[in-house]
């Protein structure tokens, strides 16, 4: 599976205050692995 450009976002240590305003809008632990189409 490709890895998708969100991942940048998503994913690694660096990007932890960008995941906490993600899970703050709403979205679950699972659908981070999902692209995120805006």
């Amino acid at each position: 599976m490709p890895r998708y450009r969100s991942a940048t976002s998503t994913s690694g240590r660096n990007m932890a205050g960008a995941r906490a305003l993600w899970r703050a809008t709403g979205v679950k632990d699972a659908d981070f692995g999902k692209p995120i189409i805006a």
